[in-house]
């Protein structure tokens, strides 16, 4: 069964510019950072992430 959800066009135009701004970011900072640098960063984000998702849940 497929199931279509028409999403809000003015939710999602006001992510744009946040949207374009995480990629520009993300993809100098990848291109700058070895690999060693690079899980510690990744650890921040998702231990951030988690954070936010429990203060959400709360």
């Amino acid at each position: 069964m497929l199931l279509l959800v028409i999403a809000d066009t003015k939710n999602l135009n006001s992510l744009i510019p946040w949207v374009l701004i995480g990629i520009i970011v993300s993809y100098y900072t990848l291109e700058r950072v070895d690999g060693k640098r690079l899980k510690p960063i990744i650890g921040v984000i998702v231990l951030a992430m988690i954070g936010l998702n429990f203060t959400d849940t709360i």
